[in-house]
């Protein structure tokens, strides 16, 4: 019996109902700046939630994907985002029927990073994600979407699920994902992972 896991949790939630205007959680759009005064705040913490992008695109040598990770403090306080080329994507037979199509992401090189004050692992040396069905609470939870620049028009006919499998083997449904082409996936967030 496979499990998948939503990337929420109750943390989060509670932080969004209780400050809602000062939390991002999908639901104030996300500026990229830190919080009027965050540059006086503490920069030493660690990053506890992050939230994914993921552009999969295929060209005469093969595969690569470009992913983004805005990293947030305990309480969703916005720390920094960096951004990861990993030149290596290998399809692999999905895990089970309802996930349509699975990838390793490997050989990352950080091309930007805004993370140089924060306490920051390296970007993962292997991501494991892909596409499939899309969940029901993904779906109605979608006007949440943590969108990228640019991302406006992506509208397309066919939404799916974004997965990704955590370093225990565990599935997370994660957000949507899009084909705006037959060279290019899309992936982006509804839910914040665990860090």
């Amino acid at each position: 019996m496979i499990w998948f896991w939503l990337a929420c949790s109750s943390s989060e939630m509670a932080v969004m109902e209780a400050t809602e205007e000062l939390s991002d959680s999908g639901f104030v759009y996300d500026t990229g700046q830190l919080d009027a005064g965050a540059e006086d705040a503490d920069l030493s913490i660690s990053p506890q939630w992050s939230k994914l992008s993921v552009d999969l695109n295929a060209d005469g040598e093969g595969w690569s994907a470009k992913v983004w990770e805005d990293l947030y403090a305990e309480d969703m306080t916005w720390l920094c985002q960096r951004q990861t080329l990993y030149d290596k994507v290998e399809m692999l037979t999905p895990p089970i029927e309802t996930i349509a199509l699975w990838s390793r992401l490997s050989q990352p090189t950080l091309t930007e990073t805004s993370c140089d004050s924060v306490q920051v692992s390296a970007p993962q040396e292997n991501i494991v994600l892909g596409i499939g069905e899309l969940l029901s609470d993904i779906a109605v939870a979608t006007e949440v979407t943590h969108w990228m620049n640019g991302d406006d028009e992506l509208e397309t006919e066919n939404v799916w699920g974004a997965y990704i499998q955590a370093e225990s083997d565990m599935i997370w449904t994660f957000g949507v994902a899009y084909q705006p082409s037959e060279q290019e996936y899309v992936l982006r967030t509804v839910y914040a992972l665990p860090f």
